[in-house]
């Protein structure tokens, strides 16, 4: 996040970590073609503390980038890739 054009936290989200990984129901409410595999889901999201004070009229932006090298991407059912989704709380 950029917090008046300079860098203020870099966080990274963590995959599979909390209770040995999120594991997607099989009973029946996801799609059979459409279940992740185990592991490949955000268990937790990095966290920045005291990172500024922000002040009215500051200027606040979030970039948020996405490895499909290291993580598979979601699917439609037509088999297309899902758009990607980039969140942030302050």
């Amino acid at each position: 996040m950029y917090h008046n054009g300079k860098l203020s936290c870099s966080s990274k989200q963590v995959y599979a970590n909390r209770r040995g990984g999120y594991v997607e129901a099989n009973d029946g409410t996801v799609i059979k073609g459409m279940v992740m595999p185990e592991g490949s889901h955000i268990s937790d999201v990095g966290v920045c503390k005291d990172w500024a004070t922000v002040k009215k009229g500051d200027k606040l932006k979030v970039i948020a980038y996405y490895d499909d090298k290291t993580h598979m991407q979601m699917r439609d059912q037509q088999g297309k890739l899902e758009k990607q989704m980039g969140m942030y709380l302050i």
